[in-house]
């Protein structure tokens, strides 16, 4: 493999990289570079002297302004002041083709037969004739690149991590970790001093939030102010550490860079049920010190490693959904595309989130500051190319994220027993309960002919003499449950049908609902099962036979064919109807699950039909005989008259997908999984995946040093050895890049601010030293544990300064580089809205499990099947509702309605990498502050917990505003500027019948303001 070869062969084979003013990268191939090498000294003097002085003074007085190094611009992403340049060429490829006028792009945009350049008027003939007769001789050109070359060999990112000395400094009793010895002497040789310690309130309050992402309870607050120990801090670090919210917080700082959402395609809510399997997985990974090599490791190939158990297996498997889950566009109908764009992303998470390397840059060719030939990228890329991600089965164009089954669980088959004889309880309960309700809502309803405007309904036009008084008579038929072309209206347990015998004025004579039980979207789903019904005759004449809905719910109240009406005494038929012969409508599909075909705009012979697109129906016949039974649409949803049956309804439905669910066999991850014949990639030119070129070895970055062989197997993708190759002990990389991101989260920034880009352009960090000290650390002493490495920083006395102003050290360093003070920063956009759930008491603690609510009516749908997969119906479940925001459903878009606080205070786009987030100060964010209608509820629900709280003494009370929101008591200043409000804010809204309404009016505006204010958005 090459990642074996010798640094020197490695520098030997590395690009020539040429950097541009303009952001972006070159254009070539490894390979292509090196056999243009040598070629300025292979031209003849004749050559040369025609070149200098007949083509370079066009290129020069004619291209160079928008296509060479000097001017500073690369349009297209060409360059012509080298050979090297043209060679590459721009977004199109190619510029020329020696000896190939006819093939040569310059040549076509010269003489204006694709582009037109020069833009501002076309070249004189004379120079196109120069230039062409230039291209067939050869296009001798001798020119080198003005580009600086770069020596992989001096990137400080690329060089080994040193065990540097702890540095000796003059105040000796400053520091409580080895790491303040190297913030304390840079400080000291800049003539700066460190701020003070910060007090117990406000330490307590930053290494909450910074390891939780929540606020300090009062309670906690009072156990560690009033805490005398010498570790009184330590055994705070440890409480937090062990606690839920550990995971729950720093889980979201990977997600951010993982990309997760609950819903699939990056241009639509596409269902994916399954993705918060992985979101528990890394929740749990952090809060059980998962060593970070080993995460990698499990996300990468977790479904290629050893295991010891099922559970393990299965949570391995689930690992890979870091691979499976992304912004996909799934409905591209360019399958290659969609694959190579998968790819791409995998490699530049990959590269970005692990190596601080923006890879992806050389898809099309060599990276323009970085030794990343493209040659790299595709040995990368055949790894990716031989697993698979996303799969696409028809019909349509939509593309699905590959779902693997997860083993069973020991012991699932009697828990799955245990369960359904629990839920069957419930069921029995509520069906009973359901029972009694229907009886008399249905007398109600249906003495009278069920009539609506939308839901599908069909009367018989002439009477059946089927009335006789006294004398009995059976309606049979058969029936089912039904749906259209999309499972999202598929009848449901709830769901029926309702068979009316009118007489002649309209009344009701008989009337029977039958509910065919629910849709089970099987390849036999349309099953019709035989019904019948009897009444009585009271001889006032014939009557008319009137179908409809049940209920009126948005679903397909059933399918019902081969009706009768026959005497029960002597068996006579009486009437019959199969339905057969039905005039088909112009509305055609494929129904659900099954593939039957079915219509609507239908009509029968015999009967009146009505409701939203008069009839429907399907073809239950084999093909070249039709077999017609009808469908009834129960129209769009209206709510029961009594609210209890649709509560029902609602629970049953609940209770039987949540059954459903925890069936053995029906646990699915979204993961990858490798392909049957692994297979290298070639180039794709220009990142074209129609232009092939040679094919690459399945390998790794050249330029990265490692200190062992991880050669990859001809019958395996190579992801099991990326992995090991990432966390290799030889790698530089990864444990810098890892730890400068967990100096970021808790310092504000990192020691290299550039926390995604570690490459030629990438901030160096301020101290060096430091970070290879942090990295070795966490890697060799540390064994990759996120825990220890966090308990380190934040026990260190450079952590728990204050972020008090200093002078001398803002003038010498404004941008606090050296850390002479702890940073003062706007919480996170989820810690923001969680810490307002908290204050007010609402916040819901329970963890993990789905958080799409998808039993609740309407929360899924599209046209379902295989044609266009189910969407989300965006509903958030009230149980889902009040939980901390990493538990809460994610669209791949910003978030909106009840999630728009996160937006507005910066929350990053989940499609987006984003290892640093922004943290703007915007007059929108005051003014979402002051009119958020979830902001002033929780002023509301806080306000109301005061009052229980602390019911008599105001001043009480105003103390436990400030606990609960910023994390201390209020001072005297604070508590008397506070009962003045109250006071003027209780005259501004007080009314002669009741002060003690506008009192607590008043209390809700100043809990308001405090949620809004500065000290409870920041923390010092």
């Amino acid at each position: 493999m090459r990642i074996n070869q010798s640094n020197s062969t490695i520098r030997e084979i590395l690009v020539i990289l040429f950097v541009a003013a303009v952001p972006g990268c070159t254009v070539g191939s490894a390979q292509e570079v090196g056999a243009k090498k040598n070629v300025a000294q292979t031209y003849s003097p004749k050559d040369v002297e025609f070149f200098e002085k007949q083509i370079l003074p066009i290129l020069k007085q004619r291209c160079y302004e928008c296509h060479s190094h000097e001017s500073g611009k690369a349009k297209g992403g060409l360059v012509l002041d080298s050979r090297n340049g043209w060679e590459k060429g721009g977004s199109e490829g190619t510029a020329i083709i020696p000896g190939k006028p006819d093939e040569s792009l310059l040549l076509e945009s010269v003489k204006y037969e694709s582009y037109e350049m020069p833009p501002e008027e076309k070249l004189p003939d004379d120079e196109i004739a120069l230039l062409e007769k230039w291209i067939t001789i050869g296009a001798p050109d001798p020119r080198e690149s003005n580009a600086p070359k770069i020596d992989p060999d001096k990137l400080w990112a690329l060089q080994p991590i040193t065990k540097p000395g702890i540095p000796d400094v003059k105040d000796e009793k400053w520091s409580r970790d080895d790491l303040d010895a190297y913030i304390l002497t840079r400080l000291e040789e800049n003539g700066l001093s460190p701020a003070q310690d910060a007090d117990r309130y406000t330490l307590l309050r930053r290494v909450t939030f910074d390891l939780t992402g929540l606020p300090p309870t009062p309670e906690e607050i009072e156990a560690f102010v009033n805490d005398p120990s010498e570790n009184a801090y330590e055994k705070v670090i440890d409480r937090l550490l062990a606690s839920p919210g550990f995971g729950d917080h720093w889980a979201r700082h990977w997600f951010d860079l993982s990309c997760y959402a609950d819903l699939a395609d990056i241009q639509g809510n596409v269902l994916i049920r399954d993705a918060w399997r992985y979101r528990d997985y890394v929740i749990s990974a952090f809060n059980s010190d998962k060593p970070l090599d080993r995460f990698i490791h499990e996300q990468i190939a977790g479904d290629l490693l050893p295991y010891d158990s099922v559970e393990q297996h299965r949570e391995q498997i689930i690992a890979t959904g870091y691979l499976a889950i992304g912004p996909w566009t799934l409905q591209n109908y360019i399958k290659e595309q969609l694959a190579a764009d998968v790819v791409d992303h995998q490699i530049d998470r990959i590269g970005r989130t692990v190596l601080g390397q923006t890879i992806s840059c050389a898809r099309c060719h060599d990276h323009k500051f970085d030794p990343v030939p493209t040659a790299d990228y595709y040995a990368l890329a055949g790894i990716f190319h031989s697993t698979l991600t996303t799969s696409y089965d028809g019909p349509g164009v939509w593309s699905q994220i590959t779902h693997v089954s997860l083993p069973e669980l020991p012991g699932a088959a009697a828990e799955f027993e245990r369960l359904s004889h629990e839920i069957g309880q419930q069921q029995q309960k509520l069906r009973k309960e359901l029972v009694e309700l229907r009886k008399n809502n249905e007398k109600s309803r249906f003495m009278k002919k069920a009539v609506s405007d939308q839901a599908n309904a069909i009367t018989l036009k002439s009477g059946v003499t089927a009335n006789e008084k006294g004398r009995e008579y059976r309606v049979s038929f058969v029936a089912g449950p039904s749906v259209w072309a999309g499972a999202g209206q598929a009848t449901a347990e709830s769901d029926g049908l309702v068979l009316q015998l009118l007489r002649k004025d309209g009344t009701v004579l008989a009337y029977h609902v039958h509910r065919p039980q629910a849709w089970s979207e099987k390849k036999d789903s349309q099953q019709l099962s035989p019904v019948s019904f009897e009444y009585t005759g009271d001889g006032s004449g014939e009557v008319t036979l009137h179908i409809t809905s049940s209920d009126y719910t948005g679903r397909f109240g059933g399918a019902i064919d081969d009706l009768s009406i026959a005497d029960t005494e002597t068996s006579q038929i009486i009437f019959e109807e199969d339905f057969n012969h039905c005039q088909l409508g112009d509305i055609k599909g494929q129904q659900a699950s099954t593939g039957y075909l079915v219509y609507a705009k239908c009509s029968f012979p015999k009967w009146a039909g009505s409701g939203i697109n008069n009839s429907h129906v399907v073809d239950l016949g084999e093909p070249g005989k039709s077999n017609i039974a009808l469908q009834i649409y129960s129209g769009p949803k209206v709510d029961q008259a009594n609210p209890r049956i649709a509560e029902i309804n609602r629970e049953l439905e609940t209770l039987a997908k949540h059954l459903d669910l925890a069936r053995p066999g029906r646990h699915q991850a979204l993961a990858v999984k490798e392909i049957t014949k692994p297979k290298d990639s070639p180039i794709y030119r220009r990142g074209d995946f129609q232009s092939l070129g040679e094919n690459v070895p399945r390998g790794f970055l050249g330029v990265v040093p490692v200190t062992l062989g991880h050669d990859i197997p001809s019958n395996s993708s190579g992801r099991l050895q990326l992995a090991q190759w990432l966390t290799d002990p030889g790698n530089p990389l990864t444990s810098r890049v890892l730890v400068n991101r967990t100096w970021s989260r808790l310092f504000g920034k990192g020691l290299s601010r550039s926390v995604d880009y570690f490459g030629v352009h990438g901030e160096k960090p301020s101290h060096p030293q430091l970070l290879d000290f942090l990295a070795r650390r966490m890697r060799v002493d540390d064994q990759w544990s996120i825990k220890k490495t966090i308990r380190q920083m934040v026990r260190s006395r450079t952590y728990q300064m204050a972020s008090s102003h200093n002078n001398k050290g803002a003038e010498t360093d404004p941008d606090n580089r050296l850390f002479w003070q702890m940073p003062r920063r706007r919480l996170p956009a989820e810690s923001i809205r969680d810490a307002m759930l908290s204050a007010s008491g609402e916040l819901n603690p329970q963890r993990g499990g789905s958080s799409l609510g998808l039993e609740l009516d309407g929360n899924i749908l599209g046209a379902g099947g295989d044609v266009n997969p189910a969407n989300w119906g965006g509903k958030i479940a009230d149980y889902i509702k009040n939980r901390r925001a990493i538990y809460l459903p994610f669209k791949r878009e910003r978030p909106l309605g009840e999630l728009e606080i996160l937006s507005t205070f910066d929350f990053p786009h989940p499609n987006e990498i984003t290892g640093s987030r922004s943290e703007t100060t915007v007059a929108t964010q005051a003014l979402f502050l002051l009119n958020s209608p979830f902001v002033k509820h929780q002023s509301s629900q806080l306000a109301e917990r005061l009052a229980k709280e602390e019911f008599s003494d105001e001043r009480a009370r105003i103390n436990r505003l400030y606990l609960l929101t910023v994390s201390r008591p209020a001072d005297t200043d604070e508590l008397d500027t506070a009962i003045t409000f109250l006071d003027q804010c209780t005259q501004d809204l007080v009314t002669d019948s009741d002060s003690a309404k506008a009192r607590s009016a008043a209390w809700i505006q100043l809990c308001h303001a405090v949620l809004g204010s500065n000290s409870f958005l920041f923390r010092e």
